[in-house]
């Protein structure tokens, strides 16, 4: 099964990113989309997820979402183990900023494919 969500809910407005008011008001009812799941991994599309997950959840501040890039994050969400990974937004405006796009997200999904085998095994 392949489960999508996002951070906020609703339409960020022009800019397309939330406030931080938004995002503080959705968040609990992304708690209750990841209980009900319960992922085993999680992909962070954009930075705004990264911040949730990869700096706020598994503890791992950044400075540019490029350092994120093919790696693996592992923390407990909800009192679950779970792997985390980020990955540029997939805008029009994270595609011209990353030139590398498509070897991002196909190296990152072989290291998600690794992880997830390690399930079905």
């Amino acid at each position: 099964m392949i489960y999508s969500s996002d951070v906020v809910q609703c339409y960020p407005g022009k800019d397309g990113k939330p406030r931080p008011q938004a995002i503080r008001n959705c968040l609990p009812w992304l708690d209750v989309e990841i209980e009900a799941i319960k992922p085993n991994v999680i992909v962070c599309l954009g930075g705004v997820a990264a911040e949730q997950f990869v700096a706020t959840r598994c503890g791992t501040p950044f400075k540019r979402l490029s350092e994120l890039f093919e790696k693996e994050f592992t923390c407990r969400i909800n009192g679950r183990r779970t792997h985390v990974y980020a990955l540029p937004h997939t805008s029009g405006q994270a595609r011209a900023q990353f030139p590398d796009w498509d070897g991002i997200y196909h190296r990152t999904f072989l290291l998600i494919r690794r992880c997830l085998d390690s399930y079905w095994k």
